[in-house]
């Protein structure tokens, strides 16, 4: 996998059009917990805490390095909650420590419909959500550090967008 890989080329040029521009691009890891720590997990967010279009504009791919689970911290995701997604269904506002932040009735109401799901990925993999899609980093109870490439993806002509990211 490179950061041109051209499957994930493929997928993200059929949905955001022609040449997506990557936008941002990082690491993300899930470290071991400390001996007699409480597990701690992210707040269920989106990274799209700002207003935005009411269709994808933005696509994150991301690479897990090793394989991923729930025991070692894969990312809890809400599937279709990318069409619930903008200013109304988050606590705070761009910039704030609760921006992005899911409200909690809001996710107790979604659990009723489709509760949320950790799932099984294998190392090398490539997943591509919706920058709205809401989720939540998840504690790593293993003893190694899980570690997943993230890269964020948008039309070029999103300029504007692209820099607010």
């Amino acid at each position: 996998m490179s950061y041109s890989d051209s499957i994930a080329t493929q997928i993200t040029s059929a949905i955001l059009g022609p040449r997506p521009k990557l936008t941002f691009c990082s690491g993300n890891s899930a470290m071991p917990m400390e001996a007699g720590s409480t597990p701690l997990r992210q707040p269920v967010h989106s990274d799209a805490d700002f207003a935005h279009p009411d269709h994808a504009f933005a696509l994150v791919v991301n690479v897990p390095l090793i394989d991923m689970n729930p025991e070692n911290g894969s990312t809890e995701v809400w599937l279709g909650t990318h069409t619930d997604s903008g200013l109304k269904v988050q606590e705070g506002l761009h910039g704030e420590r609760a921006s992005g932040r899911i409200k909690q009735a809001l996710l107790e109401e979604r659990k009723t419909i489709e509760p949320p799901t950790q799932p099984f990925i294998p190392k090398g993999s490539i997943i591509i959500r919706d920058l709205r899609l809401w989720h939540a980093g998840m504690p790593n109870f293993t003893n190694d550090i899980r570690v997943m490439l993230a890269m964020s993806k948008m039309p070029p002509h999103h300029r504007k967008l692209a820099a607010n990211v």
